[in-house]
């Protein structure tokens, strides 16, 4: 028996919530400026609720609910489920209460799939997850790049790739440095197509232009340090590092290339390109996640120096009506 009362959170829960997920997870900071910017950009692409968990009137845990505006002939109907608590807090009673709540709330709102992820190294979640009914579906492969030890060497990669660019036409610069008129637009036309190829247990909805531009938006996330592959006036390969402003790992964002252009190590260009910026900038380690079924990506990690950290472990579950 748990002795949580759960609460509809607001604006002024932004900051406990990630307070409470960071002493969760030490080694992986939250950035509230970030949380911040994702409750208040809320919209009707986007749904996303979070419920604050009390015991005597102090908080301890959260959990927080997100899927896409489903459309009306949308079969899938997939939401998100994420827990968080303080580690001296911390029951069994108190983690299954968290789990079925947003298991609650997201069968209440019409999802007909759930998704839960743990870290590998997180048993205690792990278990809890599989007991309500989620089911382990596949590793997101996680990896961190020394970049002080790893810097002469990255950086002549990287001019490897500036003169192998050069020789097929292509020109890798930052989004600021980029004059292609309607670049934004070009650039959610690249994301889409780049998106396609990524290994999913369920399929995709699109992103509208305006869930995409709410990304591009996101604190940490800037033109100058958003690097794109220019050919023939196209936009034909993205990448991008997450910098935390307060608190946290610098991650990259994603990267990816046009179908049509893949092959020809374009998005391996404009990655290095994020990584020499990285250098220049101070940044002593960056990490990166890739699913376990994107071989090509997996050996560039490999390739690059990134050594393997605690992997994300997607949990799956079919949902029944709402009682």
């Amino acid at each position: 028996m748990s002795d949580l009362q759960l609460r509809e959170g607001g604006a002024e829960d932004v900051v406990v919530v990630a307070d409470l997920a960071t002493a969760m997870r030490p080694d992986e900071p939250v950035d509230p400026v970030v949380q911040r910017y994702l409750w208040d950009g809320r919209n009707q692409e986007q749904v996303e609720n979070f419920y604050v968990a009390e015991c005597d009137g102090e908080p301890v845990g959260f959990t927080v609910t997100s899927h896409r505006a489903w459309p009306e002939d949308d079969e899938v109907r997939m939401a998100h489920i994420d827990i968080g608590i303080a580690p001296e807090s911390m029951t069994a009673a108190r983690v299954r209460q968290l789990i079925h709540h947003g298991l609650d709330a997201v069968r209440a709102e019409g999802a007909r799939i759930v998704e839960g992820r743990a870290r590998e190294d997180e048993t205690w979640l792990r278990e809890a997850l599989v007991a309500a009914g989620l089911e382990q579906d596949h590793l997101s492969r996680v990896w961190e790049l020394d970049l002080i030890a790893n810097r002469d060497r990255l950086l002549a990669i990287t001019a490897e790739s500036r003169d192998r660019s050069r020789e097929i036409g292509v020109r890798c610069i930052t989004l600021a440095a980029c004059e292609l008129a309607d670049k934004l637009t070009r650039l959610h036309r690249l994301n889409e197509l780049a998106r396609l190829d990524i290994p999913r247990s369920v399929p995709a909805l699109p992103n509208p232009k305006g869930l995409f531009m709410k990304w591009m938006g996101m604190p940490g996330i800037t033109p100058e340090r958003y690097w794109v592959a220019e050919l023939d006036e196209e936009l034909v390969a993205m990448s991008f590092m997450r910098y935390p402003p307060l608190r946290g790992h610098v991650w990259t964002g994603f990267t990816g290339s046009h179908p049509e252009y893949r092959g020809k190590g374009i998005a391996r260009a404009v990655k290095m390109e994020t990584l020499a910026q990285a250098i220049e900038l101070g940044v002593p380690s960056v990490r990166t996640d890739n699913d376990e079924r994107n071989a090509p990506m997996l050996h560039i990690n490999e390739g690059l120096g990134y050594h393997s950290i605690p992997a994300w472990v997607s949990h799956l579950k079919k949902l029944g009506p709402a009682a």
